[in-house]
């Protein structure tokens, strides 16, 4: 387990700096070079399509091939998007880069989550999760931070040098480490994911319902939401980067203070409460504008971060339960052929949508209202029950990222 844990933490590490310091600010990249809502939502859409094309490559590859390539591959990836988008003078490269955006997203998540389902217990997993958050926290804020001041002073070509060192870093840390494991592969996953299981896929839990929204609500929080904060700040890089940290400052308080209990409390009231609270977040953003006073802003902003924290928080617990409890592998990688491919619909809709509006900041409120709507579909994912001791809670519950 303590493997595990290792390889785990150094993935986790290395692609949360890497992720902060251009990744994230991608949808404010796009939308700085004047692209358009509906010119993004469409980048989104093609980045849903490279995830579920590449994701037939990664359940094969991961059989045929050692872990550890895996995770090199990785970082290859997240080099070619970094590139891509370096050719910016060319758009038909950036629409690739949609496509190549998909695929590092791939690359990163699937692996990220299989690895971590191999280091929690259905006992531990929100604890284990609090843990994974508050690492991603340092090192994505430090990325953040960096890539920040990066393209706002000095220029993208920076941010591409320090991303490739990155890059060449994790790739060497990996090729010397020794004890990189490869998760193990219960017996029901040892061939890939044939298109008749994904389709035909049902499960007590209501799982493939979740699974079909979950990629939309999270790309909202990390393209729309941020780029309607670029705006707040006025369009700046280095403001947008301190208001996330602060964000995220807030974020690692509210772990913090439940990781290590929320194994122990009533699971199902807290999803229920995480859930409602979420849909309030978006009804809050959708509300949220520039003529606010500072004082309300940073109010907003902290209850918005702290529930969508907290549902966050939930509702992967819940994921992970359940992935521990039946074929981990096959699991995850249902849920994320789902949610990509609805994603790559959903946006791709919006994308179509957004022609009929004038006024990007009346767009962004239709979508936060919508997704406030829709929010309440997470109420039906269900929770596995299973029994504790009489201190703990009676139902232990799992799911997502």
């Amino acid at each position: 387990m303590e493997r595990k844990s290792n390889t785990f933490y150094l993935f986790l590490t290395t692609h949360s700096l890497l992720i902060g310091l251009f990744p994230f600010f991608i949808p404010v990249y796009l939308w700085n070079k004047g692209w358009s809502i509906g010119s993004i939502c469409f980048f989104i859409s093609l980045t849903g399509l490279g995830f579920c094309l590449s994701l037939f490559i990664w359940d094969r590859l991961v059989r045929i091939t050692s872990f550890r390539n895996i995770i090199l591959i990785s970082f290859l990836w997240e080099t070619l998007l970094l590139l891509t988008l370096f050719l910016e003078s060319n758009s038909g490269v950036i629409f690739i880069s949609g496509l190549i955006n998909g695929v590092y997203n791939c690359f990163f998540w699937v692996t990220n989550r299989l690895l971590f389902t191999q280091t929690i217990t259905s006992k531990n997993s929100g604890k284990r999760f609090g843990n994974s958050q508050l690492i991603v926290t340092i090192f994505f804020k430090l990325g953040v931070l960096l890539g920040g001041y990066l393209l706002e002073q000095v220029s993208f070509q920076a941010v591409f040098v320090i991303s490739a060192s990155v890059c060449i870093l994790g790739i060497l840390l990996f090729i010397i480490q020794k004890d990189v494991t490869s998760p193990v592969l219960v017996s029901d996953s040892k061939h890939p994911i044939k298109l008749s299981e994904i389709l035909t896929y049902k499960d007590q839990y209501h799982s493939k319902l979740m699974f079909s929204q979950d990629g939309f609500f999270l790309y909202l929080e990390s393209y729309f939401w941020i780029i309607s904060l670029y705006t707040i700040v006025q369009k700046n890089f280095w403001e947008l980067g301190l208001v996330v940290i602060t964000m995220i400052v807030i974020f690692s308080l509210i772990y913090i203070l439940i990781k290590n209990i929320i194994d122990q409390l009533s699971v199902s009231l807290m999803y229920a409460v995480g859930v409602l609270l979420y849909l309030i977040s978006w009804l809050l953003r959708g509300k949220m504008d520039q003529n606010l006073s500072i004082l309300n802003l940073f109010l907003w902003l902290i209850l918005i971060t702290f529930f969508t924290s907290l549902f966050r928080l939930t509702l992967n617990k819940r994921f992970f339960d359940i992935t521990k409890s039946v074929s981990s592998l096959r699991y995850i990688i249902i849920k994320s052929y789902y949610s990509q491919f609805y994603l790559a619909v959903y946006f791709g809709i919006l994308g179509g949508i957004s022609y009929l509006f004038t006024d990007s900041k009346l767009f962004f409120r239709f979508v936060y209202w919508i997704a406030a709507l829709l929010s309440l579909l997470y109420l039906f994912y269900q929770p596995v029950k299973l029994k504790i001791d009489s201190r703990s809670m009676k139902r232990t519950e799992m799911n997502l990222h």
